[in-house]
């Protein structure tokens, strides 16, 4: 109460890309005791996964230790968090089960959004969950650095399919909701992946900011796309490389 709403405000060019300008507002002010109110505490006891894009830290901290205790997905995409730096960071994004990162985000923490230097990055830094690096144009790879395994997917072959980009306001985030929905009715990661960047394209050859494509779509779309190549590539990279 008495706190403005957080608001965004978007500049797109001609090619769809965009610019974000962010005002957190009543945003930043949400905190752990916000989780206690019954109506959350209930859906956080019934949820089957969790997904949280740039929470306040203590938040993610409860949360964590929530999906901990539950057994329950944790997927964790900083955002605007990365700000605060990778030594405040790192200790969480350790803790959960996937952690996204675009490629501003990624080269602001690690130095790099580079695919085998990221792995090398987490790999020293002890990591051993699945960091996915979401790479616009140039698609997604998701790293395992206990395994060295690197899976990768392409962009959407939206020129093949008829398509064009008009607006990637909200790709990240249909991205992340993608791989969320499909991880927690019980895909594996690689196909969450693949699915993910299927929904992040057809996201973007639309004017609107919000929603996302159907799952019916989704499928339909993944299945005509293999024809152009649309698949995922997995391989794996030692320690030392």
């Amino acid at each position: 109460p008495g706190e403005e709403s957080g608001q965004a405000y978007i500049l797109v060019d001609q090619g769809g890309q965009n610019i974000i300008a962010s005002c957190l507002g009543a945003n930043a002010r949400l905190c752990p005791e916000h989780l206690n109110n019954p109506p959350v505490r209930r859906l956080l006891q019934e949820c089957r996964g969790i997904v949280l894009t740039d929470p306040p830290l203590d938040v993610t901290v409860k949360l964590l230790a929530l999906t901990k205790q539950r057994g329950i997905p944790l997927l964790w995409d900083p955002g605007i968090l990365i700000s605060q730096g990778w030594e405040m960071l790192e200790p969480l994004a350790k803790q959960a089960d996937v952690l996204f990162l675009n490629e501003t985000e990624a080269t602001a923490l690690f130095g790099t959004a580079e695919v085998d230097m990221s792995l090398k990055h987490l790999q020293e830094q002890g990591f051993h969950n699945h960091t996915v690096l979401k790479l616009g144009a140039q698609g997604a790879a998701m790293l395992e650095p206990a395994t060295g395994i690197v899976v990768e997917v392409p962009a959407l072959p939206l020129k093949e399919l008829g398509l064009k980009v008009i607006n990637t306001v909200g790709c990240g985030d249909v991205f992340v909701g993608a791989f969320a929905a499909y991880h927690v009715l019980g895909a594996s990661l690689q196909r969450s992946l693949i699915m993910a960047s299927v929904a992040a394209g057809l996201n973007a050859t639309r004017p609107e900011t919000r929603g996302s494509p159907e799952q019916a779509t989704l499928e339909t779309t993944e299945q005509g796309s293999r024809d152009f190549g649309f698949i995922f590539r997995e391989y794996k990279r030692s320690k030392n490389c």
